[in-house]
């Protein structure tokens, strides 16, 4: 709005004028006197009032006759302070990268407690309370008095290990049922829940807090496809490579919830929930805001190196690097976090899709021909996305 008095422009919604510091609503006119440069106002009872300017004078200075900041008759300046707003300093490259960095692992760390939570609560919780009755019940039926201090630690050491057994057996049967995928789906979707919650406080969009823009080339719905052959090659990869024999019982106790329980409720869990709680967690907030402190290719490899490491496995680092470079690639060409999203859901798809690959201990002709053909589509899908992206306006 324009002031009556000084003519000035400033922000609507103001009751007090930052350059005169007069009320909007009153409509007493200024008074000119001459060439002296004194103004003067009168207010509805028509008694004069003073103004003071920068210097400390009287009816001199600046031609309005503005009041400092701190003086303004009517109760402080329009911002409600006694000092001007200060402008908000510019940060220096190391603390954008410094808090781009933090604000990345701040995410990550989210995502690994909200998980842990929900699954303690819906999977660990019951065998926990069980493991620690029966070992209770176990040792309260021992009468130490007249036992060694030796015989009484071999009997503690043995009622452990047979309690800790059950417990083992207990978690594993609940990890191969249904309940484990429903805790994967309850944990993904209160992750999600809570990240869009940290937008809404600190005011951002939906669009811009998670990157849920449209897809502008038609040409990134080959990412479905590419995710798929990917999971194939991935799937070579880790037989080729001579992994030792705990790092191979570590993977598949990792990932041993894959085929027991419902098949509807895993397929729901590990191909659509799981896809897009991870890419908005690594990608749209990961990998954007790394990228506010740091150059691309650094942003991309740092988002995809944390993607690999909350997997937990040396196997599992084989493809989740490399994959995690892809998917923050797409995300950085297309601007969507659709893209890779469809990439993700194709890789785990391929979890629930029957391919003669793997079969034996040997590589066999049939292996090499579903290699080749993987390969191809993999290679044919990522030219044209790469030939046909959108051209980017600006850098992100």
């Amino acid at each position: 709005m324009i002031c009556r008095r000084c003519h000035q422009l400033s922000d609507d919604g103001l009751n007090y004028c930052p350059y005169c510091g007069l009320s909007f609503s009153d409509d007493t006119e200024v008074k000119n006197e001459g060439d002296s440069g004194a103004s003067a106002e009168q207010n509805g009872s028509g008694e004069e009032r003073e103004r003071i300017n920068f210097d400390g004078g009287q009816y001199g200075g600046n031609q309005y006759g503005q009041y400092p900041y701190g003086q303004y008759p009517y109760g402080g300046n329009p911002y409600g302070q006694g000092q001007p707003p200060r402008a908000k300093r510019e940060k220096t490259p190391f603390q954008k990268a410094l808090s781009g960095f933090l604000h990345a692992i701040g995410y990550f760390l989210l995502f690994v407690v909200i998980q842990n939570i929900v699954f303690y609560a819906m999977v660990y919780a019951e065998p926990t309370v069980n493991f620690y009755n029966n070992f209770y019940s176990a040792m309260q039926s021992i009468d130490s008095s007249s036992m060694t201090v030796d015989e009484y630690n071999a009997l503690y050491e043995y009622y452990y290990e047979m309690c800790y057994d059950i417990y083992v057996d207990e978690v594993n049967s609940v990890t191969s049922s249904t309940q484990y995928s429903l805790a994967s789906i309850v944990s993904n979707a209160a992750t999600v829940a809570v990240v869009l919650i940290i937008g809404k406080i600190r005011k951002r969009t939906f669009t811009e807090h998670i990157g849920l823009r449209p897809i502008k080339s038609p040409y990134s719905y080959l990412a479905l496809p590419a995710g798929a052959a990917l999971m194939i090659i991935s799937l070579f990869a880790i037989n080729v490579i001579p992994f030792s024999e705990e790092v191979i019982e570590e993977y598949n106790e990792t990932y041993s919830f894959i085929g027991g329980g419902s098949v509807i409720a895993e397929f729901i869990s590990v191909v659509i929930f799981a896809p897009i709680c991870e890419e908005i967690i690594f990608r749209a907030c990961g990998y954007g805001r790394l990228r506010r402190g740091f150059p691309v290719a650094a942003a991309i490899i740092m988002s995809a190196f944390i993607f690999a490491f909350a997997h937990g496995n040396l196997i599992s680092y084989v493809y989740t690097f490399p994959m995690g470079i892809i998917l923050a690639w797409l995300y950085y060409e297309y601007d969507s976090i659709f893209v890779p999203i469809l990439f993700h859901m194709g890789f785990n798809l391929m979890n629930y899709i029957p391919i003669p690959f793997g079969e034996s201990e040997t590589i066999t002709s049939l292996d090499i021909i579903v290699l080749i053909i993987s390969a191809a589509v993999f290679a044919v899908c990522a030219v044209l996305m790469i030939a046909y992206r959108p051209k980017k306006k600006f850098e992100r």
